[in-house]
């Protein structure tokens, strides 16, 4: 019989290894790694427990990359300090601990929601209130300072989708100014970053496209013309597609963006396809696995669009 200490440690076990091994892409199996009080252990072939790190301080969010080769994980900042402390992302070998790069994170978030591997080397930092950063941990940099809402990475790993309305984050917003605009940001582009103002690595291209960092704010004097997006975004598996719901027009839509890519040219073809009166609350979005047929459920029906032809079925 286990005493109740020694259950309390092993569930603690369970659950940091369980997520440890976040990624965006494929789950990286070559090394076991565990977070065992403050400091980080992995696990041999033979099944022994070594520890990576030994510096004592808390740390949270760990992820081991899709490779397995390195963790990277953040220790306990203050942000209320005057000075404000920083964010501090640290890359180590998992193999050996040795740090790689401790890369500090220039944003206005007070505490950090997750982090997720993109790829081998990029990884995404989420925060609070719509904050997104991307680390490089071969390079030790941050790369981009993104703030919006529903930020989604497509399968490739090369684009960001994610949603804006550009309003002030505190106080009142004028009615005519509550639309949406549909972003995308390339994981492989930098530029300057500014801790409160993000930087101008976003590129807006719905429902205008427009160059790299502009933003075209107008007011919508018939509200009915807004564009407010309903659901999250759903890429296609081959990435080069993105869908979602939005309302316009007193109608829902589903509205699907073919996006290609070239170096920083961006190029957008917009579908929309009418699913009919605002009546049901969109609960999820997908694609079939063939791009032939995407899946919008609602609380009260289910649409199934045919990119292709246009077809639209529905069912309750």
């Amino acid at each position: 019989m286990l005493h109740k200490d020694c259950l309390g440690i092993i569930f603690i076990l369970v659950i940091v290894e369980a997520i440890s091994v976040t990624t965006l892409g494929q789950v990286a199996k070559k090394v076991q790694v565990e977070l065992r009080g403050q400091e980080i252990f992995a696990k041999e072939p033979s099944g022994q427990w070594r520890q990576l790190t030994r510096d004592g301080r808390p740390k949270e969010h760990i992820a081991l990359s899709p490779s397995g080769s390195q963790i990277i994980y953040h220790t306990t900042f203050d942000p209320y300090k005057s000075p404000p402390e920083p964010l501090l992302i640290t890359a180590i070998n998992a193999h050996t601990g040795k740090t790689i790069w401790q890369i500090p994170v220039k944003w206005a978030a007070r505490f950090v929601s997750s982090i997720e591997w993109i790829n081998d080397h990029l990884a995404i930092v989420r925060g609070e209130a719509g904050f997104a950063s991307i680390v490089n941990s071969i390079t030790g940099k941050q790369t981009h300072n993104l703030f919006g809402a529903d930020f989604k990475v497509s399968p490739d790993g090369r684009k960001i989708i994610y949603h804006y309305d550009f309003n002030p984050r505190y106080g009142p917003v004028s009615e005519e100014y509550k639309t949406d605009y549909v972003l995308i940001s390339l994981t492989d582009r930098s530029s300057p970053v500014d801790p409160e103002n993000g930087s101008a690595n976003f590129k807006a291209v719905y429902p205008d496209l427009l160059p790299w960092g502009e933003v075209k704010k107008e007011p919508y004097r018939d509200l009915d013309s807004r564009h407010q997006i309903k659901s999250t975004f759903a890429w296609s598996t081959d990435s080069n597609k993105v869908a979602f719901v939005e309302t316009n027009e007193k109608s829902l839509w589903l509205t699907v963006l073919g996006v290609e890519s070239k170096d920083e040219d961006i190029t957008i073809d917009k579908r929309r396809y009418n699913l009919g009166p605002i009546v049901s609350n969109i609960q999820a979005i997908s694609w079939e696995a063939t791009g032939r047929q995407i899946k919008v459920s609602g609380d009260k029906e289910i649409w199934l669009v045919n990119p292709i032809t246009g077809a639209v079925r529905r069912s309750q």
